[in-house]
């Protein structure tokens, strides 16, 4: 059981991190990095000399249990899509669930699956928003989403942000593979723990991830161009440090 009094000191001191002016630019990673290595995730943003804007841990490749059935609409999109079903599926088969017990390891993920539906079931599915056009969303889509980005993600105001949109985005499943390169003591995160790994989340060489290491974990179309879009993305944002000595 946490102290109530640890707890409150914590908090205290991620938020005078948080609001806590930049010197330089190498100044605001070193912040970046304290702040991650206080909470133990990455919640507050991405960003390290060591990974540039991509996460230090391998996101999880998977929710927990008893959210399934949003990692199931994820594989089920392109053809929910492509068939003109996703509003209909929203609407009269998808399951209301709570959000408040979601570790926030998984926030990402699950800003990122929610967001793209909303997206779809919005903009894709043929419906577009007149002013105060927010009721549209449905309430099993727009209530969990809400939850995770204001209160796991620490926004003010609901958005899909860079990192649910790019970062956390894609799985990867080459890493655990024997016959791939091992990260070396650069690489390493103190704050990963026996916890993360049960998550499936593990430390990695950024250098080591291309194109063809990744897999979407959200595909509209199911076509090679949209990760190959998404992915090039990724692949140039973590390799966007690698001037620090510059910084």
């Amino acid at each position: 059981m946490c102290n109530p009094n640890t707890t409150g000191k914590l908090e205290s001191k991620v938020e005078a991190l948080v609001n806590a002016p930049a010197k330089s630019p190498r100044h605001a990673i070193k912040l970046a990095m304290e702040i991650n290595a206080l909470v133990g995730h990455e919640n507050y943003g991405c960003l390290s000399f060591s990974h540039g804007f991509a996460p230090c841990l391998t996101p999880p490749p998977r929710l927990p249990g008893e959210y399934k059935a949003w990692d199931d609409l994820a594989h089920m999109l392109p053809t929910l899509w492509s068939t003109g079903q996703l509003q209909r599926y929203i609407d009269e088969d998808f399951p209301m669930l709570d959000a408040t017990n979601l570790p926030k390891e998984h926030a990402l993920r699950a800003a990122h699956i929610l967001g793209i539906t909303i997206h779809a079931y919005w903009h894709v599915g043929g419906l577009r928003a007149p002013d105060g056009g927010e009721e549209l969303v449905p309430k099993n889509l727009e209530r969990p989403w809400y939850y995770i980005v204001c209160n796991l993600l620490y926004r003010e105001h609901p958005f899909m942000g860079f990192y649910e949109m790019l970062m956390a985005a894609f799985n990867y499943p080459d890493l655990q593979s024997p016959t791939f390169p091992k990260p070396g003591p650069e690489h390493s995160i103190s704050w990963v723990d026996e916890r993360k790994k049960n998550f499936g989340m593990y430390e990695y060489n950024p250098d080591e991830v291309f194109v063809e290491t990744l897999d979407n974990v959200v595909s509209l179309s199911g076509v090679m161009t949209e990760k190959a879009f998404f992915c090039v993305s990724f692949v140039c944002l973590r390799l966007s440090l690698k001037t620090k000595a510059f910084i």
